[in-house]
């Protein structure tokens, strides 16, 4: 399973990067609930998407600095092993868990399963979020 997670990553972090910040089954329904949601929901399209200016945008000020850093690595991965991780990537789903609000911090469990090495994984993670001038925000790039 950390295997997974290194490779969905790779997209989030330097393209093991897993979460842009929008709709449906309570997604950005108006309530703080579907807020939250939408956020991780973004930042999961533009991590399967390799959308850095989107991701950055779920992203509290402080972490959105390191999406320059984050483009300068992906540069340095060979065109196949990235061809790789984009196939693996597009295999990806996610379903929410529990949502907890309290005042501005909140988390949010959301599982992905997809394609990894070859083989179907799952992984569940729980995502940190903060408000910021009455939006939310991810605290934090996923581990």
């Amino acid at each position: 399973m950390k295997q997974w997670t290194t490779t969905l990553l790779v997209a989030l972090f330097s393209i093991t990067l897993i979460a842009g910040c929008g709709g449906g089954n309570g997604i950005g329904d108006g309530t703080p609930e579907g807020d939250v949601k939408q956020v991780v929901s973004n930042m999961f399209e533009a991590t399967k998407q390799m959308d850095f200016d989107a991701l950055g945008k779920c992203l509290v000020p402080a972490e959105a600095k390191k999406i320059e850093m984050m483009k300068g690595m992906m540069k340095m991965i060979p065109a196949e092993k990235m061809e790789e991780m984009k196939a693996e990537l597009a295999t990806a789903k996610m379903t929410f868990g529990e949502v907890k609000i309290d005042g501005d911090t909140a988390t949010c469990v959301m599982t992905v399963t997809g394609m990894a090495e070859g083989e179907e994984k799952e992984q569940t993670d729980t995502m940190n979020l903060k408000k910021i001038d009455g939006k939310w925000y991810l605290a934090s790039m996923p581990k």
